[in-house]
């Protein structure tokens, strides 16, 4: 679980109701190679990394970025 979403949990308390979603998996860093099937294989992803947000527009996957700014903003248009 990266800072962001601990900050949700404890700043926002939000937690309780993140945990109890119905169809959302948090999970804590995976590896490289197991990134992508679970990239492929989801409906949208939530995330705050540069890298996934590419991934995601490559394999035309809904993404919601949580940053303020990014170095990607193509991603923001195209596929993402």
């Amino acid at each position: 679980m990266n800072s962001g979403l601990q900050r949700i949990k404890s700043v926002f308390g939000l937690w309780e109701k993140i945990v109890h979603a119905p169809g959302l998996l948090l999970l804590n860093p995976v590896g490289y190679h197991e990134m992508p099937n679970l990239t492929m294989n989801a409906t949208i992803m939530i995330t705050d990394s540069g890298g996934l947000q590419e991934e995601c527009c490559i394999f035309s996957i809904p993404c919601l970025t949580l940053r303020w700014n990014t170095e990607r903003p193509v991603t923001l248009i195209e596929n993402g």
